[in-house]
């Protein structure tokens, strides 16, 4: 048997590691030949290598989709709705049976007081395999920011992903835990976050989708028409940040996606068109501004995307009535119209309740004035958006309401 030469014992490893000339045979002229070729293409390899970005060299690429059409660039663009991803299922789950790896059928929320199954439908979009990826179910109370100390976690599971060449380079997975919420954590906002060995979650965003593509958000709610969310609003006052402005947003064709997921047997009313409804500033100040009627599919409207108009100039749907909403003293004596058409209903002390009951503030010579839309029919949506900012008018949350007609 021939001598091994990379083996230590071997007389050439020897002299190779001592400095020791080594006579030039046959294998070690055709090493040379090889090594000489080696020496010139491995410029070129190194550069493939290291050329683009993570997704083009050989690493993994974990993801969990914020949108649909979603390949992990970030940062996200600045008005990208982050918080309705298509990737976090709800199920309820049928105690007398174990909990299915794909689930029947899928809810955006879930039902109070019965086992509800979490699924996540994570990816690897990289061109190298991953095991032992954790995958981490949260849950949190209704919110625009979220914090590592609010975190309430469900449970952990773990699943191996090959690269993106394979056809199984994306599984959905289940949470090991069932999640039973009380009446009023029904709208509680779930977090999923994703990480593996060489592709973990960045530490300074960890809980921010439009930074990390490690993490998803599902703050999204679906209820039938009249029924009360008082809950859910006095969480998101308690828990939003009082430098900032909250946008409240009808939201028409532009909530297919969401509404697929959401409401999968029911259409989004037609005569519902994508607009701000109203403002609540960081003084507590209340206004209805200049209409701003959005063409984009997934973002939140803005001067450069949108037609400006008056706020009772278009069809506005009726959020105290959709949602039975209790109606407050506090009345807007005088409400006042700047010259940028925005119509000021409160000077101060202004919430989130009082935002989506902004119509009931005004006096009934102005809220005669508003074009009202009547609540959704059988099988129809109407669909609501609280979008928060923050004192550089930079969107940092949100959370979705849809609404089912009865």
């Amino acid at each position: 048997m021939s001598d091994n030469n990379t083996h230590p014992k071997s007389t050439l490893f020897k002299k190779a590691v001592s400095g020791q000339s080594i006579e030039k045979s046959t294998e070690t002229k055709l090493d040379a030949v090889n090594l000489d070729k080696l020496k010139k293409v491995l410029p070129s390899i190194i550069k493939r290598v290291e050329k683009g970005n993570r997704a083009q060299r050989f690493l993994p690429f974990l993801l969990i989709r914020t949108g649909l059409g979603d390949r992990g660039t970030r940062p996200l663009s600045t008005d990208y709705v982050f918080w309705e991803s298509p990737d976090i299922w709800v199920s309820p789950q049928d105690p007398s049976n174990p909990a299915p790896e794909i689930p029947a059928t899928y809810e955006a929320s879930p039902i109070s007081g019965v086992p509800n199954n979490i699924y996540a439908h994570v990816w690897n979009l990289g061109l190298a395999p991953l095991v032992g990826i954790n995958v981490s179910f949260y849950v949190f109370d209704p919110s625009f920011l979220f914090q590592t100390d609010k975190a309430n976690l469900i449970g952990v599971a773990r699943v191996d992903l090959p690269p993106r060449s394979s056809t199984s380079c994306h599984k959905l997975v289940r949470c090991p835990n069932p999640w039973i919420p009380d009446g009023t954590k029904a709208h509680q906002c779930i977090v999923v976050r994703i990480s593996g060995v060489g592709d973990s979650i960045n530490s300074k965003d960890s809980w921010d989708p439009r930074t990390d593509r490690h993490v998803a958000q599902h703050n999204v709610t679906v209820v039938t028409a009249g029924t009360s969310i008082d809950t859910l609003l006095a969480s998101l006052e308690n828990n939003r940040k009082f430098s900032s402005k909250i946008v409240l947003q009808q939201i028409g064709k532009e909530a297919t996606t969401v509404v697929n997921q959401a409401a999968r047997n029911y259409t989004i009313d037609s005569s519902v068109q994508t607009h701000i409804l109203a403002e609540l500033k960081s003084d507590g100040s209340l206004t209805l501004p200049p209409v701003q009627i959005s063409h984009k599919t997934n973002s939140i409207i803005t001067s450069q995307t949108s037609v400006s108009a008056s706020p009772f100039a278009i069809r506005r749907i009726q959020p105290d009535v959709l949602l039975n909403l209790h109606s407050t003293s506090v009345k807007s004596t005088d409400p006042t119209i700047s010259k940028s058409g925005d119509v000021k209903i409160l000077d101060k002390g202004g919430n989130v309740s009082m935002l989506l009951n902004h119509a009931t503030l005004l006096t009934p010579e102005f809220s005669n004035r508003l074009v009202k839309i009547s609540s959704p029919k059988q099988n129809q949506v109407q669909v609501m958006r609280l979008i928060a900012y923050d004192d550089k008018n930079t969107m940092i949350g949100g959370y979705t309401i849809v609404i089912k007609g009865l």
